[in-house]
């Protein structure tokens, strides 16, 4: 089991030790009221540092390793692609055999533009009181909110204008264009419609979490395996049969939360829904 205090004491031992770091801080699930540790937790950390170049020469896999048990793997985005060396800080993304730490490393400087922009940070270790002062921004990055009536139309249009390009997809043959379509713009937004639904109940104090991870919770008992449904693409037919569950679902959550805050249901709904099924019906996919 993932032990979230004993990762941050020994980033706190290691912090403390090094003249270098001056500040140190936690954030993501171990901040989050919403998340409950377990063996794929990670921890997410920043250490905030006098000269950033000179911080990146130190090989914190190695300093790390012995600690949690050896190293599988690591991966550092801000020295990978085009654009790397671009970003205000470096970050260490490290998978050891008992715990995953994702280390930034971070100028002094940046401390409260960072803590305005990085939900739930948290500081364990404040060398030179950079956080004096400062309020914690809360975990709204994943937090549901009110639509404004241009926010649920923009939704409404979205979904139903790319489930032609679903159906386009299907009837030419083009799977992967299908598929490519329901997960990038189709699934995304019926999230989205759920959210501003089933988000109203609570007035909209609840999050999706990274991924998605909690829309289980926002779901009634016996939804759950047929959202999961949603997800089978894996043939022609099937991802006819999804796409046509979605806009079923789809209309369901959009007449619901159109009642609640008092929007129009799209007019095209009908005709688009139509289109489809007909469509679909023709090329014998559904």
């Amino acid at each position: 089991m993932f032990d979230p205090f004993g990762a941050i004491e020994t980033l706190r031992s290691l912090a403390e030790s090094d003249s270098q770091i001056r500040a140190a801080a936690v954030s993501g699930s171990l901040t989050d009221p919403q998340s409950t540790p377990d063996l794929f937790s990670d921890c997410d950390a920043v250490f905030f540092v006098r000269d950033l170049e000179r911080a990146k020469q130190t090989d914190y896999p190695a300093l790390l390793a012995p600690r949690f048990g050896g190293l599988v793997i690591c991966q550092c985005p801000d020295a990978m692609g085009a654009e790397a060396g671009s970003a205000p800080w470096f970050t260490w993304l490290m998978q050891f055999e008992e715990t995953r730490i994702d280390l930034r490393l971070l100028p002094v400087e940046r401390a409260g533009w960072y803590n305005a922009m990085e939900p739930g940070l948290t500081p364990f270790l404040d060398k030179d009181g950079l956080f004096d002062g400062l309020e914690p921004t809360g975990h709204s990055l994943f937090a549901l909110r009110r639509p404004t009536s241009r926010e649920f139309a923009d939704c409404c249009n979205e979904l139903l204008w790319t489930s032609l390009y679903v159906v386009k997809g299907l009837c030419r043959g083009q799977l992967e264009y299908a598929v490519w379509h329901m997960n990038h713009c189709v699934l995304p937004e019926l999230v989205r419609m759920v959210s501003f639904d089933r988000g109203f109940d609570s007035d909209y104090a609840v999050s999706l979490g990274a991924g998605n991870k909690y829309l289980p919770r926002l779901l009634l008992p016996g939804e759950l395996a047929q959202w999961h449904s949603l997800h089978d693409l894996s043939g022609p037919e099937s991802c006819a049969a999804a796409l046509m569950l979605s806009l079923g679902l789809f209309r369901r959550h959009c007449t619901s939360a159109a009642g609640k805050l008092g929007y129009p249901m799209p007019a095209e709904l009908d005709r688009v829904e139509q289109r489809c099924r007909r469509l679909l019906a023709e090329y014998r996919l559904f």
